[in-house]
């Protein structure tokens, strides 16, 4: 178990990566989970990577308690779980299937890399700082053989690879700020009756928000007489974000407390008990489906 070539460079990678000893991360990992994980991945079964997680753990609600902030390594495929700090991720680099030669500590069968949570943002910024500047003062002669048609498609496509950037950075960092509350004004309210008005009040206001940006108004596509399917999937690709950026806002804290509160409450004929039994994540479970349903049409 962890005794191959293989997997001691697997544990010193991860180990040098997080500033860790060898031995720490080898105790970490001998967990039964992390272990069969990891046996799968070189044996060529399942998901060709594997992302190792090394970042404060979660209470319950998925907020990491800031009074007392334990480190967590684990095992993860990198889809479900929200990366926080640095990350390492080993790609199995053969077919389907295949498994790796664990007889060998490191060669291009599996390949390993860093992620942080700011990659987007890093990119962003050499788009902004260094390749558009950069484009924006070549002159005729640097373009060489290229003619005019592929030049202005070049640029365009730059422009719209930049503004894709900005607009995923807005997606991932909660561009609609809307499920918050002042807290000091919830806490100042003295009995159990307060404290669900303000909650029905708030939460009530959030859902009209959230239904409004998701209302499928037409009239705002703007579509011209020549638009065709690549308009209609930048259209659906925009409201994706929004509706990512939405679906983020529904795991808030306050969002959360409100909605249990209020769950769990009495008070069956309120306006805010009304408005819950059509909690948005129906209605953004359906718009992704129609998105997913478009894209594979395409």
């Amino acid at each position: 178990m962890l005794a191959s070539r293989r997997h001691k460079w697997i544990i010193q990678t991860i180990a040098d990566s997080f500033g860790r000893d060898d031995k720490s991360i080898e105790d970490l990992l001998r967990y039964d989970k992390h272990v069969h994980l990891i046996d799968e991945f070189l044996e060529g079964k399942g998901s060709p990577k594997i992302f190792i997680y090394y970042q404060p753990s979660d209470t319950n609600d998925g907020v990491a308690d800031s009074n007392h902030i334990n480190f967590e390594l684990f095992i993860t495929d990198g889809e479900s779980d929200k990366l926080k700090e640095k990350a390492i991720y080993f790609f199995r680099n053969l077919p389907e299937g295949r498994a790796v030669n664990t007889g060998e500590s490191y060669d291009n069968e599996v390949l390993f890399g860093e992620v942080s949570p700011n990659t987007i943002v890093q990119i962003d910024g050499v788009m902004s700082n260094v390749y558009e500047p950069m484009i924006g003062y070549l002159d005729g002669g640097d373009w060489g053989e290229c003619n005019e048609d592929l030049k202005q498609e070049f640029l365009s496509s730059t422009k719209k690879f930049a503004a894709d950037l900005q607009e995923t950075i807005k997606s991932l960092s909660n561009g609609y700020t809307i499920t918050t509350f002042d807290h000091s004004e919830y806490n100042a309210k003295n009995t159990d009756k307060d404290k669900a008005e303000f909650l029905q009040r708030h939460f009530a206001r959030w859902l009209d928000e959230i239904d409004r940006l998701l209302s499928d108004d037409q009239e705002q596509r703007k579509e011209s007489s020549d638009s065709g399917p690549r308009t209609e999937l930048e259209y659906w690709r925009s409201r994706m974000q929004r509706i990512t950026s939405l679906n983020e806002q529904m795991k808030t804290p306050d969002f959360i407390l409100a909605k249990k509160y209020l769950i769990e409450g009495e008070n069956q004929g309120s306006q805010a008990k009304r408005k819950r039994r059509k909690l948005p994540e129906a209605h953004v479970s359906i718009q992704f489906d129609r998105y997913q349903h478009y894209r594979q049409a395409q």
